[in-house]
């Protein structure tokens, strides 16, 4: 089993089409990467609170109020989230409504591979179109 501390908290979106238009390819956002040190006490507290109050290790989140609800813990709570950072979520919101937004929980260790995969798998694919 991985600690907990080898985790990060994600913010993605699928893709989304509108009469044969792609308004999305899916984005994927780290909110909190749990591999930075914190004290053990935190580290628990923060972990029970995804857990019990939201169930986010059995599964993903996409109810859009308990998504804003965990943001705004992270930001307004924790302190894990910057104000800046929280100024671009608060504007990738709306726009990524509509695309099936969720919020989960995801080894690092696979979001490094989804994220190469993400970014290197269509440039390629665009490259080799031309």
């Amino acid at each position: 089993m991985s600690s907990l501390n080898s985790f990060s908290l994600i913010l993605e979106c699928g893709e989304y089409w509108f009469n044969e238009i792609q308004l999305c390819s899916g984005t994927i956002n780290v909110i909190v990467n749990f591999e930075r040190h914190f004290e053990n006490e935190e580290l628990e507290k923060i972990m029970n609170c995804l857990d019990l109050n939201y169930g986010l290790f059995n599964d993903y989140i996409r109810d859009w109020n308990k998504i804003i609800s965990i943001l705004k813990m992270f930001h307004d709570n924790f302190h894990l989230i910057s104000d800046k950072k929280w100024e671009g979520l608060y504007a990738w919101l709306p726009l990524h409504k509509r695309c099936g937004a969720c919020i989960k929980l995801v080894l690092n260790t696979e979001l490094k591979e989804n994220i190469q995969e993400e970014l290197i798998l269509p440039k390629k694919e665009l490259l080799s179109a031309c």
